[in-house]
């Protein structure tokens, strides 16, 4: 296994350094009975499911669970080999019509204090934030106080970009049909993040960024865009971002255990980030948490629990935040081209339609989906690169009928072929994201993917291997005239599918 030098570590990207999380008691609210309160002891909910689910030996893979208590029995035999492995520490919360189903806590908070987490740890949700950017704009949108399709000029008159200003409409700004990039640069990483206070800050490092297209006319994530979001809604309702939330969002949905918070805030039951972002064969280390100055509109800064975003949930489904018609544009929502609309990514998998958002960044993941149709709600929050997408996805794949993938056996001595490390991009020599590393364990490709962990890919054959703990992620690979391995191709664990070139 190759090294890469230690010195990289403050450059390659402490781009995506966010801080994670505290914690606290956890009694349910927004229509979730008082009999669905967390079991801290047992880290379960008490809603008599034991009896059915006998012991915790893993499911056959072959079986496609076909009920609750079959999907619980699969999730808790996933997170007893994850946390065994160390892959997962955190928080999950499986409910449905409110309900909890499971909940556990895994994992230490603060390791040198021998700190466990809890179900009232607070971690930073990173991109999932931007539910409540998204739904803030709704939210005035549904007062009458914007439109969607208004103008940042309309909105922003004094935006420092009038050119852009004049092109781009909320909506798209919603729909990551901007045109918009990211504010996550070598010039920001090169800035003190303590000298971030106001969303104002964070201009400089984008705004005078060109569009990447014209908008409308292609869809692309951006958290710049986002950031700018929370500029309307200062702007609009005359409070500041964080208070905004607090006072429109926060308070009415029962979520006591949600904020935003400086760096220098101390606060009980903190989850402190331990990544392996830029080594992945050495120990975790402790990433730097830079709190409200990281920007929450853009998806930084904001902290929660797994309780609060079920009261979130919650509290979307009764129309407690939105109006009638924002609250279906969200719950109704019809298969089209477009992944994020109205700010939540939106899909159909199997026909079912799921509908939330993920975020990551280094040292915490969070996966949060709501099932519209079926009642679920999956809200995962570990203080671990990419830990939470492990639960999640898979928790999808079994709520959506996806049948477990069979493997077959290939000897290590023919997997060490796939073995080393793959570089995407990077002209010149110069990677774009710190390399991906592949190991061969036990008949199985160990790969370690920049802000995702490692996950551990089993052959469907000699040429296509899957997730086994997603299940549907497929990892396969490209080869020259002489069929030696020259790249892979990654699909199912980010957004696009991930394109690498091997390196000796």
């Amino acid at each position: 296994m190759h090294r890469r030098a230690r010195s990289q570590r403050s450059h390659v990207y402490v781009r995506m350094v966010i801080g994670l999380a505290m914690g606290v008691s956890l009694t349910w609210a927004c229509d979730a009975p008082s009999s669905g309160s967390i079991s801290e002891e047992t880290g379960t909910a008490p809603v008599a499911l034991e009896d059915e689910l006998g012991t915790d030996a893993p499911a056959d893979p072959s079986d496609r669970p076909t009920s609750d208590a079959e999907i619980v029995r699969d999730l808790r035999a996933l997170l007893a080999r994850l946390v065994a492995e160390d892959r997962f520490s955190g928080t999950v919360l499986f409910a449905k019509h409110g309900q909890p189903l499971f909940a556990q806590a895994h994992g230490w908070s603060a390791r040198a204090f021998n700190a466990k987490i809890t179900m009232g740890t607070k971690f930073n949700t990173a991109s999932t934030a931007k539910l409540f950017t998204s739904t803030s704009i709704l939210q005035l949108a549904g007062e009458g106080k914007l439109s969607l399709d208004d103008t940042l000029s309309a909105v922003l008159p004094a935006y420092p970009n009038p050119a852009i200003a004049r092109k781009v409409t909320i909506r798209q700004l919603l729909a990551m049909t901007s045109g918009m990039g990211d504010y996550v640069n070598m010039k920001l990483v090169e800035r003190n993040p303590d000298m971030l206070r106001t969303i104002e800050d964070h201009l400089p490092f984008f705004v005078d960024d060109p569009l990447r297209f014209e908008p409308g006319t292609q869809q692309s994530y951006s958290n710049a865009g986002f950031m700018i979001l929370g500029l309307v809604i200062e702007r609009v309702s005359g409070q500041r971002f964080e208070e905004y939330v607090r006072t429109h969002i926060f308070e009415p949905a029962g979520m006591v255990d949600s904020g935003h918070y400086t760096s220098q805030d101390d606060i009980p039951n903190l989850a402190l980030n331990y990544t392996s972002f830029t080594d992945p064969d050495g120990p975790r280390v402790v990433a730097l948490r830079l709190g409200r100055g990281a920007a929450p509109a853009g998806g930084g800064g904001t902290h929660t629990t797994v309780g609060d975003l079920l009261r979130f949930a919650q509290a979307i489904r009764a129309g407690k935040l939105l109006d009638r018609t924002h609250t279906d544009l969200l719950m109704q929502y019809r298969p089209t081209e477009m992944w994020h609309l109205y700010g939540w990514d939106q899909t159909y998998v199997n026909g079912i339609h799921i509908t939330g958002h993920g975020g990551a960044t280094m040292g915490t993941s969070a996966a949060f989906s709501m099932y519209p149709d079926l009642g679920y709600t999956v809200a995962v929050l570990s203080n671990y690169d990419g830990a939470a997408m492990l639960v999640g996805s898979r928790l999808q794949a079994r709520l959506t009928g996806e049948p477990s993938p069979r493997a077959v056996h290939v000897p290590d001595h023919v997997l060490q072929q796939f073995a080393g490390r793959y570089v995407e991009g990077g002209g010149g020599g110069a990677p774009t994201v710190p390399t991906i590393y592949i190991t061969v364990e036990h008949g199985a490709l160990v790969v370690s993917i920049p802000l995702q962990g490692k996950h551990k890919f089993l052959p469907l054959s000699t040429a296509e291997f899957f997730d086994d703990d997603m299940l549907t992620p497929r990892l396969t690979f490209t080869r020259d005239g002489n069929g030696a391995v020259t790249g892979l191709v990654l699909t199912g664990i980010r957004r696009d599918p991930t394109r690498a070139s091997k390196r000796l």
